[in-house]
Order: structure tokens, then C-alpha cells, then sequence
């Protein structure tokens, strides 16, 4: 299966986990280190000595003669020592090194030769199964949960809240706590739920069914790309399946802020006051892209290339 695409996304973590696995190889490259000393030796020394003795000596105390000895000497000692050491090392490193997409590129051969991933014609719905690898040729739909959300943020900034407020019908109670206020707080919260770590479901349709993938924003090529910069057009996506949506079944995209029923429910309010704009002629957003149905899977996304 030769590999021709423009990659647009490689998850790097999870490449380097299976290549690991699967695959011994590298990419080599050879470094010459050149190291040269030289070192410089003097030693010049002088030593002098003098000595002088007298002595006197009678071999008999009764006897008269006397003999009387002196004694001098001086020693001048020099020495001098000259060194000079010059010496080369040659030192050679070899540095194994490679891409992300070089890797990329031997691990998705490797493993359609073992059989490992499910391609394009072999992915059928029904025979899918959590933990698969598949490989799929989707279309970027024109819908972002974040997206909708960031809309009518964006909108309440526009208009003001203290603007919004007076249109909301003060003869009912429940407006007096619950306004625009208390709206624009929590879609700013659940706007920063939802992009925690740089993470975000981005859900592409194929002509089987949908795919929910899990991305990392860090893991774009560029990193000037925008995720939806590609919309409408078709690419491919290897990744692995985590869960498989089964008949009545659907995923909550709100699944994130480990509350999905109380932002669900947040959406749900934000929509009937958006109702109430619609009134005054404002122009608002449409609903919000929650759920996903059946038929649909749920997978980490580890390359995607057009």
C-alpha cells in the first residue's frame, strides 16, 4: 500500500508507540567530531649548596702535636626541562534519527502486511469492532459543536447582555436570576471545557456512516492550520475505533465535561432565549450539534492525509 498523501495530521505519540512495537528500524546519519590540543612544558631550576667545616684533633691527651683539619665546599647545580606535547583525536558519532512521517510511511506498510488494518473497501458498519485499526476516505462537514457555541458568544458580545436583558419578558420570574448574564458565563465555560488541553471531537462522515475522532490540535503539520479549513473536501483518516455506536444508541459530544446532562440542558435554555431574539428580528444560530446516532463509531485519530 503505497503512501502518496499530503499529511495534515500525525498523531506523534501514538505513531512512535506502534512503530516501537511492530518495527526495528531506523534512519542514520553520521557526525564527525574533530578535537585538537596542544600543551606547553617549562622547567628551569638552579641549586646551590656551601659547606665549610674545622675540625681539631689529639690522638693523646699528653701528646703535643695538634692536627687541625678545614674543609669548604660549593656546589652550583642547574637544570632545565623543556616540554611540548601537540596531539589529535578524530571522533566519530553515529546519530539515528528520523520523521514522523518517515516512520508513519514503514509503519502503515508494515502493518497491512500483517493484515492489521481495515481499509477503505474492507470497513463495512457491522463489522467493526472496538479496537480496530481502519483506514477511510471521509468528508469535512460544514458543523462544530464549538463552533455553535463560540457563534452565540459571540453574538451576546455583540449586542451586549445589558441590551439582551431588556427584551427577555420581565413579567416572568424565572428571567429575573436566569438572564444573558448567566448565559454568557456558562457557554464561556463550556466553550473552555470543550477545548481543555488542546483536545476536540471532530465528527467526518463517510458514505457508511460517521466517525467521531479524537484529535490533538498540537498534532496538526501546520501549525497555522485551522481544523476546518478543509470543509466539504475529502481526505483520509487512519485511526483507531474506541467504541462502536449500536441501533437506539448515540454519543453525547458533551460527554467531555464528564456532566453532559447539565450542559445539555444549559444548550436547551440558551436555545428558548435565542427564541426570544428571533422575535425582535435578530439573527441567531441554528441548534447546537450534540448527538451523534447510529450508525457511527468513536476512534483516536492517528494520521489524516489528502
Amino acid at each position: 500500500m503505497e503512501f502518496m498523501g499530503i499529511p495534515v495530521y500525525m498523531n506523534r505519540n501514538l505513531i512512535l508507540d506502534l512503530y516501537s512495537t511492530l518495527i526495528s528500524g531506523y534512519v542514520e546519519s553520521k557526525e564527525d567530531l574533530f578535537l585538537k590540543t596542544r600543551d606547553n612544558f617549562a622547567k628551569f631550576q638552579i641549586d646551590n649548596k656551601t659547606s665549610k667545616g674545622r675540625d681539631s684533633k689529639k690522638t693523646d691527651p699528653e701528646d703535643k702535636n695538634n692536627v687541625i683539619g678545614n674543609s669548604c665546599s660549593d656546589v652550583l647545580d642547574y637544570y632545565g626541562n623543556v616540554e611540548n606535547r601537540n596531539g589529535r583525536r578524530v571522533q566519530t558519532r553515529l546519530k539515528k534519527s528520523f520523521t514522523t512521517f518517515t516512520i508513519y510511511n514503514s509503519l502503515r506498510k508494515i502493518m497491512y502486511s500483517k493484515k492489521m488494518i481495515k481499509s477503505c473497501d474492507e470497513v463495512e458498519f457491522d463489522n467493526i469492532i472496538s479496537g480496530d485499526f481502519i483506514e477511510i476516505n471521509t468528508i469535512m462537514p460544514p458543523t462544530s459543536l464549538e463552533s455553535q457555541i463560540y457563534s452565540v458568544i459571540s453574538l451576546i458580545e455583540a449586542y451586549d447582555t445589558k441590551l439582551l436583558n431588556k427584551l427577555l419578558p420581565y413579567d416572568d420570574p424565572k428571567y429575573t436570576i436566569t438572564n444573558f448574564d448567566f448565559i454568557y458565563k456558562e457557554l464561556k465555560v463550556l466553550l473552555e471545557l470543550l477545548n481543555k488541553n488542546n483536545t476536540n471531537y471532530i465528527v467526518v462522515q463517510n458514505n457508511k456512516f460517521k466517525v467521531v475522532l479524537n484529535v490533538n490540535l498540537n498534532y496538526f503539520m501546520d501549525k497555522n492550520y485551522y481544523v476546518y479549513d478543509n470543509v466539504n473536501c475529502c481526505f483520509k483518516v487512519m485511526c483507531q475505533v474506541t467504541k462502536k455506536i449500536g441501533n437506539g444508541e448515540y454519543l453525547n459530544l458533551l460527554d467531555k465535561t464528564c456532566i453532559p446532562d447539565y450542559y445539555m440542558e444549559i444548550l436547551n435554555l440558551t436555545r428558548s432565549y435565542l427564541d426570544i431574539l428571533k422575535k425582535y428580528d435578530i439573527i441567531i444560530p441554528q441548534g447546537f450539534s450534540c448527538l451523534v446516532e447510529y450508525p457511527a463509531i468513536k476512534a483516536v485519530a492517528i494520521a489524516m492525509y489528502i
